[in-house]
């Protein structure tokens, strides 16, 4: 029976993550650690989805940004700060979301 292009895709992605998460484990040895910080990288998350949901004003370069930035700043941040990353890249991530469009001059807004 041959398999359809979409479920190869899914099993490759899907084993992608697994590769991603083993060496993220790897390179984190301690489960607290590693706890703490997949929690941060799922709050990061927050306030884009809440502002595009509420929000008719947000744009996507906002949303991905703000997802991308404190993303990036996480993974540098949290070998030096630890449970005080989210402190920083948090509230980072709602500062984009809300000023981003206002400082980059983004007009594009995706209506439904």
């Amino acid at each position: 029976m041959p398999v359809s292009r979409q479920i190869l895709g899914a099993r490759l992605v899907t084993g992608l993550f697994g590769v991603a998460g083993f060496l993220l484990a790897f390179l984190v040895p301690h489960i607290v650690d590693l706890s703490l910080l997949v929690s941060y990288l799922a709050l990061i998350f927050v306030p884009p989805i809440i502002a595009g949901l509420t929000s008719q004003r947000t744009s996507s370069a906002a949303s991905f940004y703000s997802i991308l930035i404190p993303a990036i700043l996480v993974f540098a941040l949290f070998p030096v700060l630890k449970e005080n990353t989210f402190v920083i890249t948090t509230p980072l991530g709602v500062l984009l979301i809300i000023f981003y469009d206002k400082i980059f001059g983004t007009s594009r807004v995706i209506t439904k």
